[in-house]
């Protein structure tokens, strides 16, 4: 048992994952070493007692799918800037307040952030591309979210379940979007979208913006 994980551990599913599952519940947080550069997928899936997680001096480039789902107390978590990925349900169900995305991430995979009932604030990155179906599903205390201007696309469902007022598209070329990314079914409110002044007829005519034309809007000049 090593609390403060002193040691150098390359996380793993199989044997070591299952060391780790034992003694999860009684850990609180967890600062990684700087030998760190990988954690497997669900490598602390289901611990419940985590409530701060603390990668920032470690060396790995991606979260691995389903590494902290179900942590239900996980309030707080630092990545390092090399983080280029964030995996599939990575921190579904868990209990973070707050995410300030890495400088490098690129990619924000499936329902990584789901069901985050208390997140009420999200800072992307300048160089974000991709945020994957249901990314943000159940997250109703995000109000307002901005998308960088390097956001190529938002898939399916991504704020499924949302209690946003407003979204600020940060780029003058109309991303990608996916269908009902706002709305459950077609159902619900779509919140207001706006973008740079200049780029709102841009954004309406994009095609796979038909559905969403009706709540463009340019942004107030600042």
């Amino acid at each position: 048992y090593n609390p403060q994980m002193k040691s150098s551990y390359n996380f793993v599913p199989g044997l070591m994952g299952l060391i780790f599952m034992l003694i999860c519940a009684m850990m609180t947080s967890v600062e990684f070493p700087e030998t760190v550069v990988f954690i497997g997928v669900q490598a602390f899936n289901g611990c419940a007692g985590l409530t701060y997680v603390d990668l920032s001096k470690t060396g790995i480039t991606s979260v691995s799918d389903s590494a902290f789902k179900g942590c239900s107390l996980l309030a707080g978590v630092s990545l390092p800037d090399a983080v280029n990925t964030i995996g599939m349900n990575a921190f579904q169900n868990c209990a973070l307040t707050a995410f300030v995305a890495p400088s490098g991430l690129k990619n924000v995979l499936s329902t990584a952030f789901g069901n985050n009932s208390a997140l009420a604030s999200v800072t992307l990155n300048e160089g974000l591309e991709v945020i994957g179906a249901n990314a943000f599903q159940y997250c109703p205390q995000i109000k307002t979210i901005s998308i960088p201007s390097t956001v190529t696309k938002i898939d399916i469902n991504v704020f499924w379940g949302h209690g946003l007022e407003s979204v600020y598209f940060l780029g003058d070329t109309p991303c990608e979007m996916g269908t009902n990314i706002f709305t459950a079914y077609g159902q619900g409110t779509i919140p207001v979208l706006y973008v740079p002044q200049g780029r709102a007829d841009a954004y309406k005519s994009a095609a796979s913006w038909a559905s969403y034309a009706d709540y463009v809007q340019e942004a107030p000049s600042s």
